[in-house]
């Protein structure tokens, strides 16, 4: 809207008259205008004698209905009503003293340029209703408010009471015309709808005028009479139909009720539905109607697809296809990696890339339910500068100042200690200082790019339990083991049942720390687990790595004899060994020669790395003696001698061996039935058990640790182990501890001697509790985990027939 500041006088050429007025610039903006017309110096009338409403009815004046256009876009802008159509009509009067002034001379004025300085929509005459201006849009006529809300007409100057008649007749019908068009009801201003210039002046301002008062009060003529006239009119066209034509409307509105009726006509018969439907949505206005006092709009959606007519006051009207500004106030992230951020609705882009703004939090003031179907945020950085618009589908919105949750599923560690952990992402409530979860593995399964430009994470343990939001910085992503963290730990295995496992994720074992009970090794690494616990990778004397173990199962050691164990045995020196100041093997005490036969207190016990098991010796005055094998206070390893046996082996089967095979068996019977003899077994059990466990002496265990048996090192063994990968019946491959010696001799007798000293399980197998051999197998259930084993031994003796060596005295 242009702004008018200056005041000008004018000569006004109508129809050959000259008239000096001094004229006003009446603007639409906020500048006060004075204006003031010369008052009539020629006609003499007297005015009480007229009854102008009486003349028309007996003369049966009629109005020209035809309304001339002659339209010219002289400056175009809205009305300021909430719908953008006027609510009221201005009633003027030209102020021309010529008895010749006309409609036609008044608007050629303003069309050869009057109009710069003030313009109005219709000047009426008893001869025509010529508008020149779209009633759809403003003029600058009476200031700035009343510009802003009303139709406004001019009334010429009449010679006569008949021109009069006819002019007011005239003047009235375009009133009814316009209040019936727009949705209005005749009443007066200046509460209604009818207002004059005078009125204006005195209750909106911006202007001074007082027109047309003295013009109609010289025909003894008011607005009272005038607004009869206009009803006169205005009822026969509600009469005939309730509602106006269409008027010209091309806006957009946003929808801002839940509780209107959208009508499929205006006799309103016909309902289509309820506003909630389309509550805060924006639609097309592309037509208005007036009916019943208020306006109705034909509205369309984005398709083109009628929706109905709508009560005006039930929408808010917007310059453009964006719709309303409703207030969101929300933090979002923008998640899509082609998300544009636009500077306005014309579509030009903001200048910032996608990579500015992806994945990252801003603080949505208000939303636009875009006419496209789209709705989109006006976004604010943590500094409060304005970025642009963004597709709402391209965001995600949080509930807090964190953003949106994005799903993550990450392993990380907390490497920072004085950290807060947040309860919530606003910064109001703590949980907590990092120090408490320093260390650990946790997994993060969301994460947060805040609104401050921080990046938290939502931490959680391995049993789901919510630890807490943390600062991304505090903490280093990982895997499930979490970080290697570099050690040289001598660890005891102590408790029995722990997987002993090939990898972290827990998908193979090697073994289980019950085959391998008091074993040390060297953890050379630990990682704080997931699952929290911290499990230590493990390596044996050699080198060789052994698996990863949970820390609960072990003890830990200062050197490579492991853990100490609590013993307080009185044990007797049977051996010559030496005394050891440390377990490095590095510094000697001694021996053990001149202590043969002598008790003395073994205090503490140690599993060595190297597979041997040490005591730790006290004399009777509590003076410690040093470090010895265990194997010190053992009686010989083997205490029988091996008989000769002829070369037939005692008429055993031996047809299907080979030649390695019959050497092995010799020396196998030779000890076997001596020691057999001892402890009360059948040798033909031990034969065949010693040919099975060992291969015909050619098995791992046999030929790297003479063990033909497989006798697993238990907590009651103190010699040498030799550890393997062996099969379970209920374990699959395994990695397992089992008993080392140093002769086949040494071997029988040692597995003699488990059989007699464990009665609880192998009592069965003695000679004295079975009467045959078959009975004896029997009692050896316990020994293997196969379900076959038994059945193999028998099938064995048979085949072989090593039940002949039970004979043999």
């Amino acid at each position: 809207m242009t702004s008018h500041r200056k005041i000008e006088k004018r000569h006004v050429v109508r129809n050959g008259a000259v008239v000096l007025t001094s004229a006003a610039i009446i603007g639409t903006g906020s500048v006060l205008i004075v204006e003031q017309h010369n008052q009539p110096v020629t006609q003499s009338v007297k005015a009480a004698t007229y009854d102008i409403n009486g003349y028309i009815k007996k003369n049966k004046v009629q109005p020209k209905k035809t309304i001339v256009k002659d339209l010219h876009n002289f400056s175009v802008f809205d009305y300021s009503t909430p719908d953008k159509l006027p609510n009221g009509i201005v009633f003027h009067w030209t102020a021309s003293e010529s008895l010749k002034d006309s409609a036609r001379a008044e608007a050629d004025y303003e069309i050869n340029g009057g109009w710069n300085r003030a313009f109005v929509h219709t000047f009426i005459d008893d001869k025509q209703i010529l508008n020149i201006h779209d009633t759809n849009k403003g003029v600058w006529g009476a200031g700035p408010k009343a510009n802003a809300r009303f139709v406004q007409f001019e009334m010429c100057t009449a010679a006569n009471e008949k021109e009069f008649a006819q002019t007011i007749t005239n003047a009235a019908y375009y009133t009814a015309y316009i209040l019936y068009q727009y949705g209005l009801k005749p009443t007066l201003g200046p509460d209604g709808s009818i207002w004059t210039h005078h009125q204006v002046s005195l209750y909106l301002g911006g202007t001074t005028h007082v027109d047309p008062d003295e013009y109609l009060s010289r025909w003894n003529y008011n607005t009272s009479k005038f607004l009869t006239l206009v009803k006169q009119y205005y009822a026969p066209m509600v009469a005939k139909k309730a509602y106006s034509s269409a008027i010209h409307y091309d806006n957009y509105v946003t929808v801002t009720s839940k509780k209107a009726t959208i009508w499929g006509d205006l006799d309103f018969k016909k309902k289509r539905g309820s506003s909630s439907t389309y509550y805060n949505q924006t639609l097309h206005a592309k037509a208005a109607f007036g009916r019943s006092g208020s306006h109705y709009l034909s509205l369309y959606d984005k398709s083109n697809k009628w929706v109905g007519y709508l009560n005006a006051s039930c929408v808010q009207i917007e310059k453009g296809g964006q719709g309303k500004a409703i207030s969101y106030g929300k933090y979002v992230t923008i998640v899509k990696s082609t998300a544009n951020l636009w500077s306005s609705f014309s579509w030009a882009k903001t200048g910032k890339t996608t990579a500015d703004i992806f994945n990252k939090t801003y603080l949505a003031k208000v939303e636009y339910k875009h006419f496209n179907g789209s709705t989109y945020l006006s976004l604010y950085d943590k500094k409060g500068k304005w970025l642009g618009y963004v597709n709402k589908t391209q965001t995600k919105e949080g509930s807090s100042q964190g953003g949106a949750a994005l799903p993550i599923s990450e392993y990380v560690s907390v490497t920072a200690n004085d950290y807060t952990v947040w309860r919530d992402l606003n910064g109001k409530k703590k949980l907590g200082i990092s120090s408490s979860l320093q260390g650990k593995t946790l997994i993060a399964k969301a994460q947060y790019n805040h609104f401050n430009g921080s990046k938290y994470y939502s931490l959680y343990d391995h049993n789901s339990k919510w630890q807490g939001y943390i600062n991304a910085t505090g903490v280093k992503k990982t895997v499930i083991q979490g970080p290697y963290k570099s050690i040289k730990k001598y660890v005891t295995l102590k408790k029995s049942g722990y997987p002993i496992w090939r990898n972290l994720n827990f998908t193979k074992k090697l073994s289980n720390t019950s085959y391998q009970l008091n074993k040390t090794f060297l953890a050379k690494c630990e990682f704080n687990h997931f699952d929290g616990n911290t499990y230590y990778s493990l390596y044996n004397a050699s080198g060789v790595w052994q698996g990863y173990v949970d820390k609960a199962a072990t003890a830990t050691g200062s050197t490579a004899g492991g853990s100490a164990y609590v013993y307080n045995k009185q044990v007797t020196i049977q051996r010559n060994y030496p005394l050891w100041k440390d377990f490095e093997g590095k510094q000697k005490l001694g021996t053990t020669a001149k202590l043969q036969g002598q008790t003395v207190l073994a205090k503490y016990l140690f599993h060595h790395i190297n597979g041997s098991t040490y005591y730790s010796l006290y004399d009777n005055t509590g003076k410690w003696m040093g470090f010895v094998n265990a194997a010190v206070s053992e009686e010989p390893d083997v205490t029988v001698t091996p008989i000769t046996v002829p070369a037939n082996l005692y008429g055993v089967k031996t047809t299907s061996l080979n030649a390695s095979q019959k050497k092995f068996l010799k020396q196998l019977i030779a000890i076997a039935i001596p020691v057999a003899k001892k402890y009360g077994l059948y040798p033909s059990i031990m034969v065949m058990q010693g040919v099975k466990e060992s291969a015909w002496g050619t098995s791992e265990l046999a030929t790297k640790a003479n063990a033909y048996f497989g006798v697993k090192a238990d907590t009651n063994w103190l010699g040498s182990t030799y550890t393997k990968v062996t099969a379970e019946q209920n374990q699959g491959q395994v990695s397992a501890a089992f008993r080392k010696y140093g002769s086949l001799a040494a071997s029988v007798e040692d597995y003699a001697r488990n059989i007699v000293a464990k009665p609880e399980f192998y009592s069965g197998a003695l000679r004295k509790n079975a009467a045959t051999w078959e009975a004896a197998v029997n009692g050896l259930k316990p020994y293997a985990t196969s379900t076959t084993y038994l059945s193999d031994l028998k099938s064995g003796i048979k085949q072989y027939q090593f039940n002949k060596l039970d004979s043999i005295k």
